[in-house]
């Protein structure tokens, strides 16, 4: 198999990694294209912003990721508002766990502390509000664990549980292993 090999900054890089770096980008240009004036995505942008930080992270573990750029930043404080407006609004909207740990994910992406938002600790509120459902389950679980939070036996149990039944091998398009490494922290 034909392999070219580039040099860039004292990394070699395959043919196969500049591809990847190109597709990246012209996905972060397309998703920069779709935001709102208010700076968002509407309901999806904790999700947008979740996914152009990790592709802006550098592939090396043993390098500090940079400041995001002004437009990152500003979106991140729309992305602030619309959990305060959540948590504002939750005895109107109801309650949404899996919604709250999107959230806590994006901003454990963009190096922001979920347990320390405005003086509430969302973390805490998602673990306050155990969801019924194995997947909403396990979404928070894995939230909680990427935020460092202490994860209670019973969770664990239950997480446990999760993987071990065989009709969780594949919940919802994902994999068993999804939830094992929640269970891995």
């Amino acid at each position: 198999m034909f392999s070219l090999i580039a040099l860039a900054g004292n990394v070699e890089m395959t043919f196969a990694d500049v591809e990847a770096e190109t597709i990246l980008e012209r996905a972060a240009t397309w998703l920069w294209s779709q935001r709102d004036k208010d700076a968002g995505w509407g309901n999806d942008t904790h999700r947008v912003l979740l996914v152009l930080r990790l592709a802006n992270l550098s592939r090396d573990d043993n390098v500090t990721p940079s400041a995001p750029p002004l437009e990152l930043q500003l979106t991140a404080k729309q992305m602030e508002l619309e959990i305060v407006l959540l948590l504002w609004r939750h005895r109107e909207v109801g309650f949404s766990p899996v919604r709250l740990a999107h959230y806590t994910l994006a901003m454990n992406a963009m190096c922001m502390d979920p347990r320390q938002f405005y003086g509430h600790d969302l973390i805490g509120t998602l673990q306050h509000h155990e969801p019924p459902t194995d997947y909403e389950f396990t979404l928070t679980a894995l939230a909680a664990c990427s935020a460092q939070a202490h994860v209670r036996k019973r969770q664990m149990r239950r997480l446990l549980d999760i993987a071990s039944t065989p009709q969780n091998y594949n919940i919802g398009g994902l994999p068993q292993n999804y939830y094992i490494i929640k269970i891995d922290r």
